[in-house]
């Protein structure tokens, strides 16, 4: 029905009061009862055909609009003139800039795995929007201010900020089996499974490899952005932190990691910087008499899995005095 679908259409509360005081109207009692139910006022409810009203019962009324009589009432006892009102008191301009310059004063991150994804930043781990707003009370203390609800709306509704440490990146073929468990995607799921076993099975044999002379396992991986200076003090989140990268390497013969860290004034986190650190290890490797190693990374495309990375493993091999070089993903 046009009338069901025009009402419902609205979407918003506000709005679809607005229609219930177009369409009811009350009116004085005609007929009074005798006893205690005196009442005084009675509604009619009319819907329009051709903008000519046409008068319904109660229930016929409201059977076709799937809504209640005390959705009907409370709109009615709120609004007698006929006029919606707003609930909540309105909020000057200026207070809400306020509220949105002190959460652009906060520094925030990107994603440390799932940057090129998503526009989302992130706000240091030990940040509420609580405290946020307590924050926001103690350097607007003599400014008008918003309550705690206003702020939490803008801060939701107008930025794409979070708290939490981003997440690794997600296995694709994992991804698909919650979202889509077909018979396909599962078929895919299981090899994918016998895959990561045979995957783990052949790093314990490489690990067991490298107690014999001459040869070494290791695994390699980027840590996620230090922030520098650490701290508590509320200073710190408004300004812009300095970020230190550290590639990280551990040998699985001796249990030696060797950590490479660099400010971002001085590089970046890409393919060149780990290829740079990787030529190093291998160099430092081929001096103690190594001849064979196996490196294990995950499968980033962005920093482990690519030209520049290849390349700098091809140029130690050529270059120091390695026989064999193997990389794993």
């Amino acid at each position: 029905m046009k009338l069901e679908k025009g009402y419902w259409s609205y979407g918003d509360k506000r709005e679809q009061r607005h229609f219930i005081l177009k369409h009811v109207e009350r009116c004085l009692a005609i007929r009074k009862r005798v006893g205690s139910n005196r009442r005084m006022i009675t509604m009619k409810y009319y819907f329009y055909s051709k903008d000519s009203p046409v008068q319904v019962c109660r229930h016929f009324f409201m059977n076709t609009f799937s809504i209640s009589k005390d959705f009907i009432c409370g709109t009615l006892n709120q609004h007698s003139d006929g006029v919606l009102y707003d609930k909540h008191k309105k909020v000057k301009e200026t207070v809400v800039q306020d509220v949105r310059d002190h959460i652009n004063s906060f520094a925030a991150i990107d994603s440390h795995n799932c940057r090129a994804r998503t526009n989302k930043k992130y706000l240091d781990a030990s940040l509420s929007v609580a405290k946020m707003y307590c924050l926001y009370e103690e350097a607007y203390n003599e400014h008008e201010r918003a309550s705690l609800d206003k702020y939490r709306r803008i801060f939701h509704e107008e930025f794409n900020l979070a708290f939490h440490k981003p997440k690794k990146d997600q296995c694709e073929i994992c991804a698909s089996q919650r979202n889509k468990a077909t018979d396909e995607v599962q078929e895919s799921f299981e090899e994918h499974l016998s895959n990561k076993l045979k995957a783990r099975e052949i790093k314990e044999q490489e690990k067991l490899a490298a107690k014999t002379p001459f040869k070494t396992r290791c695994a390699f991986d980027m840590e996620q952005i230090l922030l520098c200076p650490h701290g508590q003090s509320s200073s710190f989140y408004y300004k812009r932190r300095l970020g230190v990268y550290n590639f990280t390497t551990y040998d699985y013969k001796n249990g030696d990691g060797l950590c490479y860290v660099w400010p971002e004034s001085k590089g970046r986190r890409g393919p060149n910087e780990v290829a740079t650190c990787l030529f190093d290890y291998l160099k430092e490797r081929s001096l103690q008499s190594v001849k064979e190693i196996h490196m294990f990374s995950d499968y980033c495309g962005g920093q482990n899995r690519n030209r520049y990375v290849a390349f700098a493993l091809w140029f130690a091999r050529n270059h120091h005095s390695l026989s064999k070089i193997t990389h794993t993903f």
